[in-house]
C-alpha cells in the first residue's frame, strides 16, 4: 500500500500500514484504539466540492446574510 500525501486514511488503511511495516496484525479495534485515545486524532467527513457554483455566489452569500 502506498502512502498518500493528503493524509486521508481509515481505519483499515492504518490497519494494513501497521501489518505492511512492522509485521504486526492488530483488530480494527485495537488499531481504533491507537488512533483515537493514544494519538488522539479524530475523523472527519469530507465536504463535497461543487465545481457549478455561480460566480457571484460570493457576493449573493454576504446579501443573504445581511438580512
Amino acid at each position: 500500500m502506498k502512502i498518500e500525501s493528503n493524509g486521508k486514511y481509515t481505519i483499515n488503511d492504518i490497519k494494513k500500514i501497521i501489518s505492511d511495516k512492522f509485521g504486526v496484525n492488530y483488530s480494527y479495534k485495537q488499531v481504533w484504539v491507537i488512533v483515537r485515545k493514544k494519538f488522539g486524532l479524530n475523523y472527519t467527513k469530507n465536504f463535497s466540492n461543487y465545481d457549478s457554483k455561480p460566480d457571484t455566489a460570493r457576493e449573493d452569500l454576504k446579501k443573504t446574510l445581511k438580512k
